[in-house]
């Protein structure tokens, strides 16, 4: 295992963790080809799910971010985080993986390979919403959620106590359009 880059832990998905996102080891995830839409965090699916009960389905969901979504939701993050999160390029491409009381998310570096960003237990709390623990730091974060057909859209980002979250990197790479992939 080796300690990745440490840029992308004071970006946007650092507040997945709350501290510390590339923390695992790099490993090929196979080809996760497709990309999904993004959705400005002003666009909210309900608090409440329609299958909040069960919970987000298993499965790999995938969405690209850009620099134009970046411009586009008018969030401001500096040039170190967009070379950090391997964005030079104009875009990078997330994998969240889900299965049972367990998730992960990995991020597409410049060669094309994927690293792991983070992962963690899973839970939701009483409104439904998705309450992402970090196994990293022992963070938490609470995103609302909605599956409709193979997209799973992600909002709302606060902390687990639900406070607001002002980190743009932290809303770019959490909140957004996930298409199903398989």
């Amino acid at each position: 295992m080796r300690t990745l880059r440490t840029t992308i832990v004071r970006t946007g998905t650092a507040l997945l963790l709350t501290g510390g996102l590339l923390a695992g080891c790099t490993g090929d995830e196979g080809d996760p080809s497709g990309t999904g839409d993004t959705t400005s965090s002003s666009e909210q699916p309900s608090s409440t799910p329609t299958a909040a009960a069960a919970g987000i389905p298993d499965g790999t969901w995938v969405r690209e971010v850009t620099t134009a979504e970046i411009a586009s939701r008018g969030l401001t993050l500096s040039a170190k985080e967009i070379t950090g999160n391997y964005l030079d390029d104009g875009a990078a491409q997330l994998v969240l993986k889900t299965a049972g009381t367990r998730w992960a998310l990995l991020v597409q570096d410049d060669a094309g390979e994927f690293e792991m960003g983070d992962l963690g237990d899973s839970s939701y709390d009483a409104q439904g919403r998705w309450l992402q623990s970090s196994d990293t730091n022992g963070g938490a974060v609470l995103l609302v959620w909605d599956v409709t057909g193979d997209a799973l859209t992600t909002s709302d980002l606060t902390t687990a106590s639900g406070s607001p979250i002002n980190e743009d990197g932290a809303h770019l790479f959490l909140e957004g359009t996930w298409q199903r992939q398989g």
